[in-house]
């Protein structure tokens, strides 16, 4: 009886033990099976990604090729059309080195497409446009082959985002970027009649108008927007009217100008006559009186304080509409200009270096000081004032029509009798490359 009771326990252990190495070579095969799946999935998605990327850097050069800015970016341009189409081949072709087969169809699984988007971000627009890439693919299996002979498909997804130059404060033409005090917003205070053509206004703090400030504000692709509050204690006309936002202006971190390879001068002081410099160090550069200051094209970085008092002139070499023009990099010291002199200063509009094209006045975030930009009627600016650490104040009694700039500081203060009609034209300004991201 014992040993009939022993044989049906050892075959009962062989049908477990079987069952159990069944079990196990299933789990095995799962895991071998599923590990092939993984690491194509793996595989195929660096490949989209790869794609993706190649296809923004690709639409990015067509756009900066073809001159197209954030600012007057349409969906409906043929250079923005054409830089898509650069972008979707550029797909194709980058997939079909890593083995890949795209067309431009993505509802079949393996395709590009490039989309176009203009939407209403806070107090800014956004302009991209958008590579969307989709790889479908079969992973040959080890054991499930018998289930799937022709493989297990394997779909994955990449999308990158093309965005076009644009200007520091977003297409706004006056930004203060503060954030922490009202000291750090923007105030208007006497009699400022200010009309702003392509761009708005933008403050990361507070928006406040006392005494009989007039604003006519006319607006492109832009918008008067304030952070934390806004407050009118005068009978201004403001127009659009102000809208609160959420998102700041970020302070853009521009590469430092190359001033250790310029000659280094003597501080310019002059109070008569005319005088010529070009290109340098200098400790400060001041002018008084009726003098004339007329400055060659190119960098001029100062140490110390920049004065124009007086009935005095600075300028710049050569015609008003020449390309070349002129950087003060302030990595310290103030700034001043009085309302009485003359100011004929333009940035470069076409690549100069080691002058920034597009920039007029830049100082470093740690340049806290005060800089007074003031001119009367006959004065020309163009080109960016950034001053991200200080003190940005405009004033002034004149009617200045010929303001090609973006002006933004700490904080920003517009005040006296000041008529000034702003032309924030990107074409002017300092404007950053374009941005690529992978979205997915």
């Amino acid at each position: 009886m014992k040993k009939h009771l022993k044989q049906f326990e050892s075959g009962q252990a062989i049908i477990l033990i079987a069952v159990a190495v069944v079990g196990l070579l299933g789990t095995v095969a799962l895991a071998v099976d599923g590990s092939m799946i993984y690491s194509d999935r793996n595989e195929m998605q660096g490949t989209a990604d790869n794609v993706a990327m190649s296809a923004a850097a690709a639409g990015a050069i067509a756009m900066d090729d073809q001159g197209i800015y954030a600012l007057g970016f349409s969906c409906d341009d043929q250079e923005v059309i054409d830089s898509m189409v650069v972008a979707r081949d550029a797909a194709i072709a980058r997939a079909a080195a890593s083995g890949v087969s795209l067309d431009a169809d993505i509802s079949d699984g393996n395709g590009v497409q490039v989309s176009c988007g203009v939407e209403r971000v806070e107090g800014y627009w956004d302009r991209y446009f958008d590579v969307n890439v989709k790889v479908t693919d079969k992973t040959k299996t080890a054991f499930t082959a018998v289930l799937f002979p022709e493989g297990i498909a394997n779909t994955v997804e990449a999308a990158s985002r093309i965005r076009p130059r644009r200007q520091l404060a977003l297409g706004n033409a006056i930004a203060s970027l503060g954030t922490d005090h009202c000291g750090g917003g923007i105030s208007m205070t006497g009699n400022v009649d200010l009309v702003i053509y392509d761009g708005g206004i933008y403050s990361n703090y507070c928006l406040q108008i006392t005494g009989n400030d007039s604003i006519n504000l006319i607006v492109d692709y832009g918008s008067i927007s304030y952070v934390s509050f806004y407050k009118n204690n005068s009978n201004s006309t403001v127009n659009p009217a102000p809208i609160q936002v959420t998102e700041s202006i970020p302070i853009i971190d521009i590469p430092t100008p190359d001033c250790a390879a310029l000659p280094n001068n003597a501080a310019v002081s002059l109070s008569s006559g005319t005088k010529t410099i070009s290109s340098g160090r200098y400790p400060s550069i001041s002018t008084s009186g009726g003098s004339v200051l007329t400055l060659n094209p190119g960098l001029y970085c100062l140490t110390g304080n920049f004065t124009v008092a007086g009935t005095s002139t600075v300028k710049v070499a050569g015609d008003r509409n020449s390309s070349d023009g002129v950087t003060f990099y302030m990595s310290g010291g103030s700034l001043t200009w009085a309302g009485t002199a003359n100011l004929l200063l333009r940035a470069p509009s076409v690549n100069q270096p080691p002058a920034l094209k597009g920039m007029l006045i830049f100082a470093p975030v740690t340049n806290t000081n005060t800089f007074k930009v003031t001119g009367d009627s006959n004065s020309f600016i163009r080109g960016t004032i950034y001053v991200p650490g200080a003190a940005l104040e405009i004033s002034g009694n004149g009617n200045p029509e010929s303001w090609y700039t973006e002006l933004a500081g700490d904080q920003v203060t517009l005040s006296g009798n000041l008529d000034l009609t702003i032309h924030a034209t990107s074409t002017y300004n300092y404007t950053r490359p374009p941005m690529v991201e992978l979205r997915k």
